[in-house]
């Protein structure tokens, strides 16, 4: 079934500056920015064998700091189009265990629409897990917009109701006492866990 809400309808119109989250404090105000990785490795469609190999790294350093009863899920986002049929695709991996997910999206969506839901059905998925069996769940997306919507405090102008039910369902399961950590991965850049969720969303978005 198609995403039904009025961001179908929606534009997008979001103000992008590739930067990533990390703390800043100048007197007595909290800035809060990407990191710096978000910038030096570059874009997909630019990116160097160097950066290419440098995201590879990161993103392996970062799964061996996962602790025990954490699940990781990679999401991804396509769009035929922008806009276009779009669909939203995700792995999670859960005691070494996979589940695949993939569902369409819209017949005239965005790619930040689909990655925006790619991010939803991972944590729909996970609300149904208890806190003994998981108390954290870390979430890779190649959607620096997305990322920066949902934690920098990114302004959109659009699909307000999709980002505030992400939210929304954030806070639930912290309150459940599971923890939820969104980070950016390079796409494009044969990391298997995020070559997976673009495959299955692509299958989503014919």
């Amino acid at each position: 079934m198609y995403q039904q809400t009025e961001d179908m309808r929606d534009t997008e119109l979001v103000d992008i500056n590739k930067i990533e989250p990390q703390y800043e404090y100048q007197g007595l105000v909290s800035v809060i920015r990407a990191p710096d990785y978000w910038r030096n490795i570059g874009s997909s469609k630019s990116r160097t064998t160097a950066q290419i190999e440098e995201g590879k790294q990161i993103i392996s350093e970062q799964l061996k700091s996962q602790t025990p009863n954490t699940a990781v899920a990679f999401t991804d986002g396509s769009c035929l189009g922008n806009p276009g049929p779009c669909g939203a695709g995700a792995i999670i991996y859960i005691n070494d265990q996979e589940e695949k997910l993939k569902r369409p999206v819209s017949n005239k969506g965005s790619i930040l629409l689909a990655e925006l839901i790619a991010i939803k059905i991972v944590l729909d998925h996970i609300e149904s897990f208890s806190k003994a069996q998981i108390d954290t769940l870390t979430i890779f997306s190649d959607s620096q917009t997305a990322l920066g919507i949902l934690t920098l405090n990114w302004k959109s102008d659009s699909y307000h109701q999709t980002i505030n039910e992400i939210k929304g369902k954030i806070k639930n399961l912290n309150e459940h006492g599971i923890l939820i950590n969104l980070n950016w991965t390079p796409g494009h850049a044969n990391i298997k866990g995020n070559d997976e969720a673009d495959s299955l969303a692509i299958k989503r978005s014919c």
